[in-house]
């Protein structure tokens, strides 16, 4: 009797050879989904570029988006997922964020947002503001604007596991001009479905009542107050 072992991983690509996403964004509508990837060029002196994939499916806009990348692509280095606000809204969220989360490489330390601007507009948008380094950049911008209480930071392994006992909190990103802004959030309902979006004012009150908000300027319709110290129970 003859035993012929297969070692798939021998036929994994080196990390030279893919395209690793920093960011990407999903959306649906009549009949169609887009997805889309901001990743590197890898060209001299950097640079991104977003590559697009579409179908009738989510898998098969997936698949598309993986064809139409110059490499293989990968999420293992994802910082941003970005849903569209009429896709957050409909039935077909929790299933779209359940079938991105079931992929094996993905980053399950990547935030969760959601946007009302056009998805390709702000792929393109997403550049560093210091540095060279997306993915940096981003992380620094999110937790800047957490510390501050505009905007509520959560990784989706942490979404994941809310389930019913939590309602989570997405973050929401814009375009201000020709550049991507942080700033509010939107709760997800019992139904799944994202309700909002809160203003940064909002989201700053929501941020200081879940404790998460400890210090820092709170913005008032009556004015601002410097917290020196807040808790929460």
């Amino acid at each position: 009797t003859a035993i012929v072992l297969i070692c798939a991983s021998c036929a994994a690509l080196p990390a030279e050879e893919r395209s690793f996403a920093v960011a990407l964004g999903v959306e649906a509508g009549q009949g169609a989904w887009q997805v889309h990837a901001r990743i590197p060029t890898y060209q001299t002196g950097g640079g991104y570029a977003t590559v697009t994939g579409e179908g009738d499916s989510l898998s098969a806009a997936l698949a598309a988006l993986d064809a139409a990348s110059p490499m293989q692509l990968h999420l293992g280095q994802l910082r941003l997922l970005v849903f569209s606000a009429d896709l957050a809204r409909g039935k077909e969220f929790a299933l779209a964020l359940e079938e991105i989360t079931a992929r094996h490489d993905l980053r399950m330390e990547a935030k969760t947002a959601i946007t009302e601007a056009d998805m390709k507009s702000l792929m393109d948008a997403l550049k560093p503001a210091t540095g060279t380094r997306l993915s940096k950049s981003l992380d620094v911008l999110m937790e800047t604007r957490d510390e501050q209480g505009t905007v509520i930071v959560a990784p989706l392994s942490e979404i994941l596991l809310m389930g019913e006992r939590q309602s989570p909190v997405l973050l929401n990103i814009s375009l201000d001009g020709q550049e991507a802004s942080l700033s509010g959030c939107w709760p997800i309902g019992t139904d799944g479905k994202a309700q909002g979006p809160l203003s940064p004012e909002e989201t700053q009150l929501l941020s200081l009542m879940l404790g998460r908000m400890k210090t820092g300027t709170l913005s008032l319709t009556e004015g601002t107050i410097r917290i020196t110290s807040a808790k929460a129970e």
